[in-house]
């Protein structure tokens, strides 16, 4: 399994890759790396805001999962990793 350093890494890499294609895509992706970031700095991170990056990439994942778009970001990866981290703290 990737580190939560590298899916914030993909995430942002997916955001600069669908900014001009799909900017709501584009601001999940930012949303997920900026919060698996505050995660990983150990600064507190209110359950609004982590419920509400959960809850859309949990969508995405549903709407998109057989999707056969070529580079369509791994959210349920993204997701994963942000319930591992929260399991933790």
């Amino acid at each position: 399994m990737a580190s939560p350093a590298e899916v914030a890494n993909d995430m942002l890499a997916h955001a600069s890759y669908w900014r001009s294609r799909d900017r709501r895509i584009a601001s999940l992706c930012n949303d997920a790396s900026a919060l698996i970031r505050m995660m990983l700095d150990g600064d507190r991170v209110d359950g609004r805001r982590y419920h509400g990056v959960w809850r859309r990439l949990l969508d995405n994942e549903r709407k998109y999962y057989s999707s056969k778009v070529q580079g369509w970001p791994n959210f349920g990866r993204a997701r994963s990793c942000i319930e591992m981290m929260k399991d933790k703290t």
